[in-house]
């Protein structure tokens, strides 16, 4: 406890740098176990003055230890806000997946701030998050980050949109007027990388019920260019 005592209240620049190192992206499970045995750490709450003097990966490993220590969750937001707008990548990255952890107004507003960041993992951590926060038009905006060009960014599009997955709209599809179908199943097409495999695969199975739906849903979903061969 007196170990810990001290590299809290320690604030040159130095030691900061050398407990970050430590600390690294991800800390060990013993040094994680102590981090959450320390208290507050008043250099992480006196303003942006060390904040900005650290690179790249210190500024990661400063998140970790504003979230596991005992830092107080208004310092910790302000680090989190300071990073996202104004650090380095590694900073904003962990600053953004760290956002995670807080709701409201002003949490909100970072998280679509953060859908615009140059770097896609931010877009990534962001994209994951504004469904969930409630905000009005996430999924027109998670629709289209559908077309981002970075893989991550993508996927993590895809996985807030399971409910538009090829699976759920063949078992409801028989449920479903012709508009619903049209609408959901340009939805589908678009997010679901599976559609033309799963569907291969109802127009070449056995029963010749799923062969007929099958037919049915790749006119619907306007894929029968790429199905010329199971179609025929």
């Amino acid at each position: 406890s007196s170990i810990l005592s001290v590299a809290t209240k320690r604030r040159d620049l130095g030691f900061i740098r050398r407990l970050l190192e430590r600390i690294g992206r991800q800390p060990p499970p013993l040094l994680e176990q102590n981090l959450k045995r320390m208290g507050a750490v008043p250099w992480l709450a006196s303003g942006t003055e060390v904040i900005d003097r650290l690179n790249d990966a210190e500024q990661h490993s400063a998140v970790k230890l504003a979230m596991l220590s005992g830092t107080t969750r208004e310092n910790a937001f302000s680090l989190i806000r300071h990073l996202l707008l104004h650090g380095q990548p590694a900073g904003r990255c962990a600053a953004s997946e760290a956002l995670g952890e807080f709701n409201g107004a002003e949490a909100n507003t970072l998280a679509l701030e953060a859908l615009g960041d140059p770097d896609p993992r931010v877009q990534a951590n962001a994209v994951r998050q504004i469904r969930r926060r409630g905000i009005p038009g996430a999924l027109p905006m998670l629709v289209q980050m559908v077309d981002s060009p970075h893989l991550e960014v993508r996927e993590a599009a895809r996985q807030n949109l399971g409910e538009f997955s090829f699976k759920r709209f063949l078992g409801a599809f028989d449920m479903l007027d012709d508009e619903v179908r049209h609408g959901t199943g340009d939805l589908v097409k678009k997010i679901d990388p599976d559609v033309i495999p799963l569907l291969t695969a109802e127009l070449t199975s056995k029963a010749r019920t799923r062969r007929l739906r099958g037919l049915v849903i790749a006119r619907t979903l306007n894929v029968v260019g790429q199905l010329e061969d199971a179609v025929i």
